[in-house]
């Protein structure tokens, strides 16, 4: 099975549309064959990533170590869904309330 792995971080967390795209190069390379980048959006004062994998624990699993890197971790929200669902499971912040969505 498919699913979609999102990691919605601040729209000002990143400075500039270069580093946005610095950071989604970067985002390749953890991946190392966990997932695929699947482009970004931004709005609503978010920036969303959008990654297709078989395993999204894992793809998460493998960006970590960048989002602590660029100081992102403490500020991510990642979820994931079935691509046949638009249900999302939110898999960090461990704390996490509420209802996970994209705008």
């Amino acid at each position: 099975m498919q699913y979609q792995l999102v990691l919605q971080v601040p729209a000002d967390s990143l400075e500039g549309f270069d580093a946005l795209l610095e950071f989604e190069d970067r985002l390749i390379s953890e991946l190392a064959g966990a997932g695929d980048v699947d482009g970004h959006d931004f709005g609503s004062g978010e920036i969303n990533f959008f990654i297709i994998t078989a395993n999204p624990n894992l793809a998460f699993e493998r960006c970590v170590d960048l989002l602590s890197h660029v100081g992102l971790l403490h500020h991510v929200v990642a979820a994931y869904r079935s691509l046949n669902s638009d249900e999302y499971s939110v898999v960090w912040p461990k704390t996490f309330h509420g209802e996970f969505n994209v705008a």
